[in-house]
């Protein structure tokens, strides 16, 4: 048995952390390895990754994957950023991928942030959204596998006018003060020592059970039943019975007036199949901004809303109410009907990387001949495999894993089973 912990890039020094700040420190077959974070980053280096590890890489990559014999065991995601708004669910679609998968997924996240903005001359606590809270225990209902958050440690006491301390960073973060490990949180604080604890105990039951059954047993331990009823306490005391963002940029409507809208983009009697028309109801979600490149915040954003207001199983056919997403504003006629989307996005933006991807023979081997291969050869086997999964930019995977439709103002694409 070995044990591997995968890092981004960026990640490589919390590896350090994590492996120092654990039992695995006194393990001899531990290693550390840099993740290959897709096809289209990391060309030269992802096919050789184990295939079990490219299952949670499908819609994104998180910053560390802990892995035993090839088995990932473990996700941990960590963010410096205010979790405000959409933000703390930029990154939601990463913990999605690994829990889908069997895998536990760690969130690491401050609770708050010092803010300093410039054109109001203001400084704030931004404060985290609390709807993580609930969207995390939905998953883990669904899959009974851990997905816990922990806070970055930061100097963040309750009150959102209160300066940081000047021995905290700049935004009040409580870095380690070991040089080792620049940029790290702070290993003494109490919600990283539970981070730490909680890590060795899923590690301690890997080493009794088959890994691939670690996430379903440790849910059952009291550590993790502990950590589940904080974040519940958590979410009651913090939601203060409002809605929401990003529930607040939805809108409920009747299937009947999604299906309307798009039969506009459809040949004349086009019947949808049964996957739409079998719900009821249909969660649209509108952002009003233009399309973003890496569609951040809206990924996440998306899958949360997923957990939150439509799955009722472990696949996107498990929902109970279909989930669109529509870049712009919605403008309805006095029948009800989505007469009008409106909005600075086109479908181009959608369709025109798909495109460029498609005629870019670099990227995409399945047209060559094979003396054309060239080296080549174990990346076009993965691409035969898996097709082009790893290869398109994360937005337009992502979106087309959640999105029953996308909606644009000059156009929609749809699935029909």
């Amino acid at each position: 048995m070995h044990i591997d912990i995968w890092h981004s890039p960026e990640a490589s020094v919390l590896s350090d952390w994590i492996i120092d700040k654990t039992s695995l420190s006194s393990l001899s077959n531990v290693s550390k390895r840099e993740l290959a974070m897709s096809d289209a980053s990391s060309s030269k280096t992802f096919h050789r990754m184990p295939a079990r590890i490219k299952e949670i890489l499908y819609l994104d990559s998180p910053d560390i994957i802990i892995s035993v014999s090839d088995i990932p065991l473990i996700s941990i995601e960590i963010s410096e950023e205010a979790g405000t708004g959409h933000n703390v669910f930029q990154r939601f679609s990463r913990l999605a991928a690994a829990v889908e998968n069997n895998v536990a997924a760690f969130y690491i996240y401050p609770e708050a942030v010092w803010i300093n903005r410039t054109k109001s001359n203001t400084q704030r606590w931004d404060v985290l959204n609390p709807l993580i809270f609930k969207t995390m225990e939905n998953m883990m209902r669904i899959y009974d596998i851990p997905a816990f958050i922990y806070f970055f440690p930061t100097d963040y006491q309750g009150d959102t006018r209160r300066e940081p301390s000047k021995t905290f960073g700049p935004k009040g973060h409580d870095y380690e003060t070991d040089p080792h490990y620049p940029g790290v949180p702070n290993s003494s604080s109490p919600q990283m020592r539970e981070l730490l604890e909680h890590l060795d105990e899923m590690l301690k039951t890997a080493l009794a059970h088959a890994p691939s059954e670690v996430g379903s047993i440790s849910l059952k331990k009291k550590w993790a039943q502990d950590k589940r009823d904080w974040m519940a306490a958590e979410w009651a005391s913090r939601n203060g019975g409002r809605t929401w963002s990003p529930q607040t940029a939805t809108i409920e409507v009747d299937t009947q007036v999604l299906l309307g809208h798009l039969s506009k983009y459809a040949e004349k009697g086009h019947d949808f199949g049964p996957l739409l028309s079998s719900r009821p109801r249909t969660v649209i979600y509108f952002p009003k901004e233009k399309y973003r490149k890496q569609g951040d915040p809206y990924t996440g954003a998306l899958a949360s809303l997923d957990y939150l207001l439509c799955r009722d199983g472990k696949t996107y056919e498990d929902r109970g109410k279909n989930l669109v997403i529509a870049f712009g504003d919605l403008e309805f006629d006095n029948e009800g009907n989505l007469s009008r989307v409106f909005g600075p996005a086109t479908i181009s933006d959608y369709v025109s990387p798909i495109q460029e991807l498609y005629r870019s023979k670099s990227r995409v081997l399945l047209g060559r001949s094979y003396i054309e291969l060239k080296g080549q050869i174990p990346r076009y086997m993965m691409q035969v495999r898996h097709g082009t999964t790893y290869t398109k930019r994360k937005d337009l995977r992502i979106f087309a894993y959640f999105a029953d439709a996308i909606i644009f103002p000059d156009g929609s694409l749809w699935r029909e089973a």
